[in-house]
C-alpha cells in the first residue's frame, strides 16, 4: 500500500492538477542541522534548498503577502488561484543572515511569526533546551512520570529520540514547562541549574525592522510560545493581546496574524481561536498539513505545509500531491 501511495504523489499528472486555494510554506530555521547542539529537527533545510524551494514556487503559484491575503479574506470571493504564502515560525537570527538575503535576492515575501520574549534576550526556548540535555546526558534510556515506556538515548538515531521526547512532553498538559524540564534533568543526573550556552540565537528588533522595510511581514507567535491550549483563558488572552502590542508598538504597524505555538490539532482550540478574534487578528495559522481551498470559514485556522528534514523540492510536490489526494 505504501509503495502505491509513493508512486502515486510522485506523479508528475496530479500535481499538475492541483486544486486552486492557499499553499502556505512554512519553515523554521535555515542552515547544517548536523552542525546544532540544539534541537536538529527544528532546521527546516539549508541554504542551497531553500533557494531551490523559491525557485519553485515562483515558477508554480502566485506568491502573496500577508495583506493580499487578508484582502482575499475581507472580499469573500473563491479562490480562483494557486495562491502561496511563506512563513517562518520561532524568529531564529538564521531567518535573518541566511533566508532573508535570499527572499530579498528573489522578491518573495515572507511573514515571520516571532515569540517576543525572545527578541533581543539570552534566551533558550525549551525544545532546544530539551535536545542540548539529552544531546549531553549519559543516560541511556529515559522515562518519566506518565510514560508508558522508556525511550532510548542511544547516539544511533538520536534526532529520532529527541523527536520521541518533545512529542511526549508536548503533550503532557498536567505541568508547566519549567516543572517538566527540571523533571527533565532529575531523570537525566543533571543538575537543576545546569543550562546550555544560548548567546544570540534569536533576531533583534533592528533586523525585524530592516525586514519590514523590505517587504516582509512580522506576527505574533505570542510572548512566550507555551502551548496555547494548555493555558488558562487569562494566560490566552495575555499571550495574544500583549505580543501584538508590542510588536504594533515596535513595528508601527498594526500586527493582524497569529501562528500557534507548535500548532498541531492538540495545541489550540475553539477558545484560543475566540481568543484571536477579540484581540483583533484576522488570520490565524496551524501547524497542520493541508490546501486551504477557502479563506473565510478557516481564517482561524489556516493550514500549512511543514518544511522539514533538509526536503526536496520533489518531496514538497509529494506533500502537495498527497493533500490533494484528501480533498478528491
Amino acid at each position: 500500500m505504501k509503495k502505491i501511495l509513493s508512486l502515486i504523489t510522485s506523479n508528475p499528472l496530479l500535481f499538475k492538477y492541483r486544486p486552486n486555494g492557499l499553499y502556505c510554506f512554512n519553515y523554521h530555521r535555515i542552515g547544517d542541522a548536523y552542525n546544532t547542539q540544539f534541537d536538529p529537527n527544528v532546521f527546516s533545510c539549508d541554504e542551497y534548498l531553500f533557494e531551490e524551494h523559491l525557485k519553485f514556487y515562483k515558477s508554480n503559484f502566485d506568491i502573496i503577502n500577508i495583506d493580499e491575503l487578508n484582502s482575499l479574506k475581507e472580499s469573500k470571493k473563491k479562490l480562483n488561484n494557486r495562491f502561496a504564502l511563506i512563513t517562518f515560525d520561532d524568529g531564529y537570527i538564521d531567518n535573518f543572515t541566511l533566508a532573508y538575503p535570499l527572499l530579498k535576492k528573489h522578491q518573495v515575501p515572507a511573514v515571520f511569526f516571532i515569540a517576543t520574549d525572545f527578541i533581543e534576550k539570552e534566551i533558550i526556548p525549551w525544545w532546544d533546551e530539551i535536545a542540548f540535555l539529552i544531546k549531553n546526558s549519559n543516560q541511556k534510556t529515559l522515562q518519566l512520570e506518565n510514560w508508558k515506556n522508556s525511550i532510548s538515548l542511544t547516539s544511533h538515531f538520536q534526532d529520532e529520540h529527541i523527536k520521541k521526547v518533545l512529542q511526549l512532553i508536548k503533550l503532557d498538559s498536567s505541568k508547566p514547562m519549567d516543572e517538566k524540564i527540571i523533571n527533565l534533568k532529575t531523570a537525566l543526573n543533571l543538575k537543576a541549574d545546569y543550562m546550555p550556552p544560548h548567546k544570540d540565537l534569536f533576531m533583534s528588533w533592528g533586523m525585524l525592522r530592516e525586514m519590514q522595510d523590505n517587504g516582509m511581514t512580522i506576527g505574533s507567535q505570542s510572548c512566550s510560545h507555551s502551548i496555547m491550549s494548555h493555558l488558562s483563558l487569562k494566560e490566552q488572552k495575555y499571550e495574544a493581546v500583549h505580543s501584538k502590542k508590542l510588536l504594533s508598538e515596535q513595528m508601527e504597524k498594526d500586527i493582524i496574524s497569529f501562528a500557534y505555538p507548535v500548532g498541531g490539532a492538540s495545541a489550540f482550540t475553539e477558545v484560543t481561536e475566540k481568543v484571536l478574534e477579540e484581540s483583533c487578528y484576522t488570520l490565524g495559522f496551524s501547524f497542520i498539513a493541508g490546501i486551504n481551498r477557502t479563506i473565510n470559514n478557516h481564517s482561524y485556522h489556516l493550514k500549512r505545509f511543514s518544511v522539514a528534514g533538509n526536503s526536496s523540492v520533489e518531496q514538497l510536490k509529494k506533500q502537495i500531491n498527497k493533500a490533494t489526494l484528501k480533498l478528491l
